[in-house]
């Protein structure tokens, strides 16, 4: 996702990263990926009871409850319950570490190794333009 007061600007340099790195600007990938609300708490070593929790949640509109140790509890939820979703986890006391609107991908896939080094490298370079905001992908 780019934010930028120069489209042109922002379109030149994304494409040029692109093609100096093997990647192709005319293939049509947003298909791929639904917007979606996505609420992230990084903190759940004092969380008891997971079931409740869940239960809050899925009456305020969450599509999608993850646990993880190490990224914590990832909700997500269509755009249009973001606040509903967002304000029951203040209300279950959870302290949100990001809250937004992200592009959620369909299907995932691997990589191996050496792909997905390069593509770590393709999405350092794009962070790195002041004009992008922000970098999804469907890879694992």
């Amino acid at each position: 996702v780019a934010l930028t007061d120069n489209t042109n600007r922002a379109y030149t340099n994304i494409k040029t990263t692109s093609n100096k790195n093997g990647g192709n600007m005319e293939a049509k990938v947003k298909w791929q990926f639904d917007q979606r609300a996505v609420v992230r708490v990084e903190d759940i070593s004092k969380i008891e009871d997971r079931d409740s929790i869940e239960l809050e949640l899925i009456d305020a509109g969450a599509m999608d409850i993850d646990w993880h140790e190490v990224d914590g509890l990832i909700v997500t939820s269509e755009v249009q319950d973001f606040k509903k979703t967002s304000n029951a986890v203040e209300a279950l006391e959870l302290a949100i570490s990001a809250a937004g609107l992200e592009y959620v991908p369909n299907i995932t896939v691997e990589l191996t190794d050496d792909q997905g080094a390069r593509l770590m490298k393709f999405i350092d370079l794009l962070e790195e333009d002041d004009d992008v905001d922000a970098v999804f992908t469907n890879a694992e």
